[in-house]
């Protein structure tokens, strides 16, 4: 785990870990025009390992400035098409802010890290075959924080791909399945 907590900053804490070979970034604290410098050099440590994925995690945070909104934008940016870059946001402090400017629009939003880490691409290509290149819209099947297995769908769109594999993840996680 990779720690940051500037002194003159101290309001916010940004750690680093790996799950399923997706980078998650958790914040806490709040992010403002004073803070986020640090949020932006903790994305781009982790962008700079090349992940599949980087979640970045603002559950606990409690404040949430359009300094915070830029960094999201940016980062999305400069993951390009190497990095899938998502964030997990739930309450009025971060998803409203983060929906009410269409930044969800640009950078995809999940309530929980669980659903984020998903969705996050990042275990689709840990489940590759030789020979077969996964693409965005499958799901992967986690399990205790395991991927188990994934839900791939072709022929269609990746967010239309993404609504059936949805659709199929959501029956087999029913009762009695």
């Amino acid at each position: 785990m990779n720690q940051s907590e500037h002194p003159e900053v101290p309001r916010l804490t940004v750690c680093s870990r790996q799950v399923n070979g997706i980078t998650v970034v958790a914040v806490a604290g709040e992010v403002d025009t004073a803070s986020a410098p640090l949020l932006t050099e903790q994305t781009n440590q982790a962008l700079a390992t090349n992940p599949a994925a980087l979640v970045i995690d603002l559950t606990d945070v409690e404040f949430f400035a359009s300094a915070g909104l830029e960094v999201l934008v940016a980062t999305h940016h400069a993951g390009g098409a190497a990095t899938k870059v998502v964030v997990v946001a739930e309450g009025p402090a971060t998803s409203r802010p983060i929906t009410l400017t269409g930044v969800d629009q640009i950078v995809p939003l999940y309530a929980a890290l669980d659903d984020a880490i998903a969705a996050g691409g990042g275990g689709m290509r840990l489940l590759a075959l030789k020979d077969i290149t996964p693409l965005e819209g499958g799901i992967p099947l986690v399990a205790n924080g395991a991927i188990v297995g994934a839900i791939g769908v072709s022929g269609a769109l990746s967010a239309q791909d993404a609504q059936v594999a949805k659709a199929g993840a959501d029956t087999l996680a029913k009762p009695g399945m």
